[in-house]
Protein backbone atom coordinates (compact mmCIF):
# COMPACT_ATOMS: atom_id res chain seq x y z
CA UNK A 1 0.00 0.00 0.00
CA UNK A 2 1.33 3.48 -0.83
CA UNK A 3 1.81 5.98 1.94
CA UNK A 4 -1.05 8.52 2.09
CA UNK A 5 -0.29 12.00 0.80
CA UNK A 6 0.20 14.89 3.22
CA UNK A 7 -3.25 16.41 2.54
CA UNK A 8 -5.15 13.14 3.13
CA UNK A 9 -3.07 12.46 6.25
CA UNK A 10 -3.76 15.98 7.62
CA UNK A 11 -7.53 15.82 6.92
CA UNK A 12 -7.71 12.16 7.95
CA UNK A 13 -9.12 11.11 4.56
CA UNK A 14 -8.83 7.81 2.82
CA UNK A 15 -6.08 8.18 0.26
CA UNK A 16 -7.14 6.25 -2.86
CA UNK A 17 -4.79 6.12 -5.81
CA UNK A 18 -6.06 7.17 -9.26
CA UNK A 19 -4.30 4.69 -11.50
CA UNK A 20 -4.46 6.92 -14.59
CA UNK A 21 -2.84 9.97 -12.97
CA UNK A 22 -0.78 8.38 -10.20
CA UNK A 23 -2.21 10.88 -7.68
CA UNK A 24 -4.78 10.27 -4.97
CA UNK A 25 -8.41 10.53 -5.99
CA UNK A 26 -9.30 13.23 -3.42
CA UNK A 27 -6.54 15.60 -4.50
CA UNK A 28 -7.37 15.02 -8.20
CA UNK A 29 -11.07 15.83 -7.65
CA UNK A 30 -10.27 19.05 -5.70
CA UNK A 31 -7.41 19.97 -8.03
CA UNK A 32 -4.96 20.12 -5.19
CA UNK A 33 -1.25 19.43 -5.16
CA UNK A 34 -0.56 15.83 -4.21
CA UNK A 35 2.76 14.44 -3.00
CA UNK A 36 1.64 10.82 -3.20
CA UNK A 37 4.38 8.67 -4.54
CA UNK A 38 3.52 5.33 -6.07
CA UNK A 39 6.25 2.86 -6.78
CA UNK A 40 6.36 1.06 -10.11
CA UNK A 41 5.58 -2.21 -8.35
CA UNK A 42 2.54 -0.67 -6.68
CA UNK A 43 1.43 0.92 -9.93
CA UNK A 44 1.74 -2.43 -11.73
CA UNK A 45 -0.34 -4.17 -9.05
CA UNK A 46 -3.08 -1.56 -9.29
CA UNK A 47 -3.12 -1.81 -13.09
CA UNK A 48 -3.52 -5.59 -12.86
CA UNK A 49 -6.40 -5.23 -10.40
CA UNK A 50 -8.11 -2.75 -12.72
CA UNK A 51 -7.65 -5.11 -15.71
CA UNK A 52 -9.09 -8.03 -13.71
CA UNK A 53 -12.15 -5.97 -12.80
CA UNK A 54 -12.53 -4.87 -16.43
CA UNK A 55 -12.41 -8.53 -17.55
CA UNK A 56 -15.04 -9.47 -14.97
CA UNK A 57 -17.31 -6.65 -16.18
CA UNK A 58 -16.97 -7.87 -19.80
CA UNK A 59 -17.68 -11.45 -18.73
CA UNK A 60 -20.77 -10.34 -16.78
CA UNK A 61 -22.01 -8.33 -19.79
CA UNK A 62 -21.50 -11.37 -22.05
CA UNK A 63 -23.51 -13.52 -19.61
CA UNK A 64 -26.22 -10.87 -19.52
CA UNK A 65 -26.37 -10.76 -23.33
CA UNK A 66 -26.54 -14.56 -23.44
CA UNK A 67 -29.33 -14.60 -20.85
CA UNK A 68 -31.28 -11.93 -22.77
CA UNK A 69 -30.94 -13.97 -25.99
CA UNK A 70 -32.19 -17.05 -24.11
CA UNK A 71 -35.16 -15.03 -22.80
CA UNK A 72 -36.00 -13.86 -26.35
CA UNK A 73 -35.73 -17.45 -27.66
CA UNK A 74 -37.90 -18.72 -24.78
CA UNK A 75 -40.46 -15.99 -25.49
CA UNK A 76 -40.59 -16.97 -29.18
CA UNK A 77 -40.99 -20.61 -28.14
CA UNK A 78 -43.87 -19.63 -25.83
CA UNK A 79 -45.56 -17.67 -28.66
CA UNK A 80 -45.23 -20.62 -31.06
CA UNK A 81 -46.56 -23.06 -28.45
CA UNK A 82 -49.50 -20.73 -27.69
CA UNK A 83 -50.35 -20.38 -31.41
CA UNK A 84 -50.17 -24.17 -31.86
CA UNK A 85 -52.39 -24.73 -28.82
CA UNK A 86 -54.91 -22.19 -30.17
CA UNK A 87 -54.93 -23.87 -33.61
CA UNK A 88 -55.40 -27.32 -32.06
CA UNK A 89 -58.21 -25.99 -29.83
CA UNK A 90 -60.05 -24.66 -32.92
CA UNK A 91 -59.53 -27.98 -34.68
CA UNK A 92 -60.86 -29.84 -31.64
CA UNK A 93 -63.98 -27.63 -31.50
CA UNK A 94 -64.58 -28.25 -35.24
CA UNK A 95 -64.34 -32.04 -34.78
CA UNK A 96 -66.58 -31.89 -31.70
CA UNK A 97 -69.26 -30.05 -33.74
CA UNK A 98 -68.99 -32.64 -36.52
CA UNK A 99 -69.27 -35.45 -33.97
CA UNK A 100 -72.35 -33.82 -32.39
CA UNK A 101 -73.98 -33.45 -35.82
CA UNK A 102 -73.27 -37.10 -36.68
CA UNK A 103 -74.63 -38.18 -33.29
CA UNK A 104 -77.81 -36.11 -33.80
CA UNK A 105 -78.33 -37.59 -37.28
CA UNK A 106 -77.79 -41.11 -35.95
CA UNK A 107 -80.33 -40.55 -33.15
CA UNK A 108 -82.87 -39.18 -35.62
CA UNK A 109 -82.38 -42.24 -37.82
CA UNK A 110 -82.82 -44.61 -34.88
CA UNK A 111 -85.99 -42.78 -33.77
CA UNK A 112 -87.38 -42.94 -37.31
CA UNK A 113 -86.75 -46.70 -37.49
CA UNK A 114 -88.36 -47.18 -34.07
CA UNK A 115 -91.44 -45.19 -35.16
CA UNK A 116 -91.75 -47.26 -38.32
CA UNK A 117 -91.37 -50.51 -36.39
CA UNK A 118 -93.97 -49.44 -33.81
CA UNK A 119 -96.46 -48.60 -36.58
CA UNK A 120 -96.76 -44.87 -35.81
CA UNK A 121 -95.83 -43.99 -39.39
CA UNK A 122 -97.98 -45.32 -42.23
CA UNK A 123 -96.05 -47.60 -44.51
CA UNK A 124 -95.36 -46.38 -48.01
CA UNK A 125 -97.55 -48.10 -50.60
CA UNK A 126 -95.49 -50.46 -52.64
CA UNK A 127 -97.90 -50.46 -55.61
CA UNK A 128 -99.50 -47.34 -57.09
CA UNK A 129 -103.27 -47.02 -56.55
CA UNK A 130 -105.43 -48.42 -59.32
CA UNK A 131 -107.91 -46.20 -61.17
CA UNK A 132 -111.46 -46.61 -59.96
CA UNK A 133 -114.40 -46.81 -62.25
CA UNK A 134 -117.19 -44.24 -62.03
CA UNK A 135 -119.43 -46.67 -60.15
CA UNK A 136 -116.64 -47.39 -57.65
CA UNK A 137 -116.01 -43.67 -57.15
CA UNK A 138 -119.72 -43.02 -56.60
CA UNK A 139 -119.89 -45.93 -54.17
CA UNK A 140 -116.82 -44.71 -52.26
CA UNK A 141 -118.43 -41.32 -51.57
CA UNK A 142 -115.26 -39.49 -52.63
CA UNK A 143 -117.08 -37.54 -55.37
CA UNK A 144 -118.91 -34.38 -54.43
CA UNK A 145 -122.60 -34.87 -54.11
CA UNK A 146 -124.24 -32.53 -56.61
CA UNK A 147 -127.50 -32.84 -58.55
CA UNK A 148 -127.18 -34.01 -62.10
CA UNK A 149 -129.60 -33.00 -64.84
CA UNK A 150 -131.46 -35.62 -66.74
CA UNK A 151 -129.51 -36.94 -69.69
CA UNK A 152 -126.01 -36.00 -68.41
CA UNK A 153 -123.57 -38.64 -69.46
CA UNK A 154 -121.50 -39.49 -66.34
CA UNK A 155 -118.85 -41.17 -68.49
CA UNK A 156 -118.40 -37.85 -70.32
CA UNK A 157 -117.65 -36.18 -66.95
CA UNK A 158 -114.95 -38.74 -66.27
CA UNK A 159 -113.31 -38.24 -69.66
CA UNK A 160 -110.24 -35.97 -70.05
CA UNK A 161 -111.21 -32.32 -70.73
CA UNK A 162 -109.75 -32.28 -74.25
CA UNK A 163 -112.13 -35.06 -75.31
CA UNK A 164 -115.24 -33.19 -74.10
CA UNK A 165 -115.53 -31.52 -77.51
CA UNK A 166 -116.14 -34.89 -79.15
CA UNK A 167 -118.91 -35.61 -76.68
CA UNK A 168 -120.56 -32.16 -76.67
CA UNK A 169 -119.86 -31.29 -80.28
CA UNK A 170 -117.75 -28.25 -79.32
CA UNK A 171 -114.03 -28.07 -80.01
CA UNK A 172 -111.71 -26.49 -77.38
CA UNK A 173 -111.03 -23.58 -79.79
CA UNK A 174 -114.73 -22.64 -79.78
CA UNK A 175 -114.93 -22.40 -75.97
CA UNK A 176 -114.01 -18.67 -76.00
CA UNK A 177 -116.74 -16.31 -77.17
CA UNK A 178 -116.12 -14.31 -80.40
CA UNK A 179 -116.43 -11.04 -78.43
CA UNK A 180 -113.34 -11.97 -76.38
CA UNK A 181 -111.23 -12.43 -79.50
CA UNK A 182 -112.53 -9.10 -80.88
CA UNK A 183 -111.92 -7.28 -77.57
CA UNK A 184 -115.60 -7.30 -76.54
CA UNK A 185 -117.16 -8.41 -73.23
CA UNK A 186 -115.51 -11.39 -71.67
CA UNK A 187 -117.32 -14.64 -71.25
CA UNK A 188 -116.12 -18.01 -70.13
CA UNK A 189 -118.48 -19.95 -72.47
CA UNK A 190 -119.55 -19.83 -76.11
CA UNK A 191 -122.42 -17.44 -76.89
CA UNK A 192 -124.67 -20.23 -78.16
CA UNK A 193 -123.85 -22.59 -75.25
CA UNK A 194 -126.76 -23.33 -73.00
CA UNK A 195 -126.46 -25.90 -70.23
CA UNK A 196 -128.93 -28.68 -70.13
Amino acid sequence: MPTPCDRCKRLDLKCLVDVRSGRCKTCAEHKKKCNLRVTFKEFERLAKARQALSDQVESAEDELESAEAAVVAAHEKVLKARARARRLRKELRFHERKEDEAYTRELAGIEEVERMESGDVPEVLETPPTELSLDELLASGELLDFPLDEGVDLNALMAPPLSWGQITGYSPSSWAAPEVAAGGPSSSRPADFSPG
